[in-house]
């Protein structure tokens, strides 16, 4: 929609206007929206604006201070590497696996319902009827059923969350919640408990350690003690403490087999070589097996040595971690502590109440906008112009001070000749009289789509102001439905009717008569029951009647009835020279305004243009309807 001085263009899907002819007022170059404009339509529903945002942001006022009041508090806490593990490969796993992965973990502990559960006990919740609403007096712990459990789980872990900024090891847990203290206990109660947990689940790790490794040590000292008995044994079976007698034995093996070579030669007497021979075989074997004992020691030495060695690492280890024990610390630390809030975090009633007062502009524009759009009340002579094809000929403002209501319009136009009311009647009898026949008289009709949009006063005024200038104006009021011409100038109905008059000049001029007070203006009126007829006005009779008035008077003015209501105007089209069309400023609407002019046309009339009546000057020019109409008293009295 493209609004231009006061009024909106609906564009092709707008209703179709008269072509229009050249140097017409359908060839001014489109109007574009200023600044001025926007704010012109901003300052005329200046009034709707205040009231939206008043009322909404009463509304939002209401509705944000009675919302539950919401208190934030926050901890934190950092994970730290400082355990003791049984092997330094356990060690090495652990620090690997102290990852983004590992972090994220933790934080899955800390939401686990396991977690939450220990949390609530701490804090006492499965009988606080704040998280509990079953909670009876004298509740414990032990009388809480699994149904009531869960219930006080889940709201404590909507209560809390838990955050990590990158790769950072430091864990930062927000609690919401509607009471101070609570808020602040239970940020400090889950740091405080997964801080004791995590030492806790540390001091069970080092314990089972502790216990695997006495065990195993006790295994490996009987495993030990059991092979060393066996190795004992084992040598003294096989008289290994003996460590000379394998010497004993070869050097007695070396003898025997020396005698032997000798016997054998002959050089030896009374030594028998078989018994020699004999010797040498039992020391042999004897040997053999000295050697074959000794290789099985080493042996059975070998293993009880790397027993020993087993067990030896495992004392070790043992008293290491039973010495850790007692320095053990848990695998994160409190940085920061929750502190009870002072005030509450939500609502943020000025955060609140500045997003509701931009979202009420806004709302309050949209319906700006829509006001404007369907308004489709004249306002400015562009409008009308649009909707009729013909221009704007005055705007015609107001009788009185301030836009009030003020006396007679005929009466103010005598009484105040430099009025701005004044100056507009002069210039549209100026415009009538431009646009016609100069070499004969004026027949200028009068006529609307409705009653009460001010053309009888239209009529009464136009007459006066053109009595000013010419000598003889003669005013015809036929409306005789409501005789509003004779009614503002307070004059009687005749008795003859219009068809009367129009068959005979002699007596069309007996009923003719001056208006008292207003020198060169003369009226002629009908009684009610007269009627206009087509073949009344086209007749040669009605000829001569026209004609005998245009021959004594300078001006005719014909006040018709409305033409929406009654087709008279329509009938007076072969006897007018032309017709002004009078449309009430914020009354008259744009489908009144154009099926009046769409009428007349295809009556054959001579639209000349249209009047808007009835302007407050003051509250045109304040917001910006467009017009001159407030310039017309240049130099007078401005009203």
């Amino acid at each position: 929609m493209n609004r231009s001085n006061g009024s909106f263009d609906l564009g092709p899907g707008s209703r179709p206007t008269y072509a229009a002819q050249p140097g017409s007022f359908e060839e001014r170059p489109q109007e574009r929206v200023s600044f001025h404009d926007i704010w012109a339509i901003l300052r005329r529903n200046l009034g709707m604006i205040l009231l939206i945002l008043a009322v909404g942001m009463t509304a939002g006022a209401f509705v944000t201070l009675n919302l539950d009041k919401t208190y934030r508090a926050q901890s934190t806490i950092v994970l730290k590497v400082s355990d003791a593990r049984v092997t330094q490969t356990d060690a090495e796993i652990e620090a690997v696996e102290l990852t983004r992965a590992s972090v994220e973990t933790e934080i899955d502990v800390l939401r686990s319902r396991e977690f939450a559960g220990r949390v609530a006990s701490v804090l006492d919740l499965y009988t606080d009827p704040a998280f509990n609403p079953l909670a009876r007096p004298g509740m414990t712990e032990a009388d809480v059923t699994a149904a009531e459990r869960e219930t006080v789980i889940s709201k404590l872990l909507t209560t809390y969350s838990v955050y990590r900024s990158g790769d950072s090891l430091a864990l930062d847990i927000l609690v919401e919640y509607g009471e101070p203290v609570m808020t602040a206990r239970i940020a400090n109660t889950v740091a405080s408990e997964y801080i004791s947990n995590s030492l806790d689940l540390k001091m069970f790790d080092v314990e089972q350690s502790i216990n695997f490794l006495r065990n195993r040590t006790k295994t490996l000292a009987d495993v030990l003690a059991l092979n060393e008995a066996r190795v004992a044994g084992f040598i003294r079976e096989n008289n290994l403490d003996d460590t000379a007698a394998a010497d004993g034995l070869r050097a007695q093996l070396e003898r025997v087999t020396a005698l032997y070579d000798l016997a054998v030669a002959g050089q030896t007497a009374g030594q028998d070589p078989e018994v020699l021979r004999a010797q040498i075989t039992e020391l042999e074997r004897q040997l053999r097996s000295r050697t074959q004992a000794e290789l099985e020691l080493l042996k059975l030495e070998r293993a009880l040595e790397t027993d020993r060695n087993r067990y030896q690492t495992a004392v070790e280890k043992l008293s290491e971690i039973e010495a850790q024990a007692d320095i053990l610390s848990a695998g994160a630390r409190q940085v920061s502590f929750a502190e009870v809030p002072q005030k509450p975090a939500a609502p943020n009633v000025r955060t609140a109440l500045a997003f509701i007062f931009v979202g009420l502009l806004g709302l309050s524009f949209v319906a700006v906008l829509l006001r404007e759009g369907l308004d489709r009340r004249i306002w400015t002579e562009v409008h009308s112009g649009r909707v009729t094809g013909v221009p704007n000929l005055a705007y015609v403002p107001r009788v009185g001070r301030g836009g009030r209501r003020g006396p007679v319009p005929h009466q103010f136009l005598v009484d105040n000749p430099r009025s701005a009311f004044s100056e507009s009647l002069r210039s549209l009898f100026t415009l009538c009289m431009n646009l016609g026949t100069r070499d004969r008289s004026q027949v200028i009709m009068i006529t609307s789509g409705l009653p009460n949009e001010g053309k009888s006063t239209i009529a009464v005024s136009l007459g006066v102001s053109a009595a000013a200038d010419h000598p003889k104006v003669l005013l015809i009021d036929l409306d005789v439905h409501r005789s509003g011409v004779s009614n503002l100038l307070k004059v009687g109905l005749s008795d003859v009717s219009i068809g009367e008059v129009m068959q005979d000049p002699e007596l069309l001029a007996e009923n003719i008569s001056p208006v008292e007070e207003l020198p060169g203006l003369f009226l002629l009126n009908f009684r009610k029951d007269s009627e206009i007829s087509g073949q009344l006005m086209t007749g040669q009779k009605a000829a001569r009647s026209i004609r005998w008035m245009r021959e004594n008077f300078d001006v005719i003015i014909f006040d018709t009835p409305p033409v929406l209501i009654v087709d008279d105007a329509s009938r007076l089209a072969p006897i007018t020279d032309e017709a002004l069309l009078i449309a009430r400023w914020g009354v008259t609407t744009e489908e009144v305004l154009r099926d009046t002019a769409e009428r007349l046309k295809r009556n054959g009339v001579q639209l000349t243009g249209t009047v808007i009546n009835d302007v407050d000057i003051r509250r045109q020019k304040r917001y910006g309807y467009g017009g001159y109409a407030s310039y017309y008293a240049y130099g007078g009295d401005y009203y």
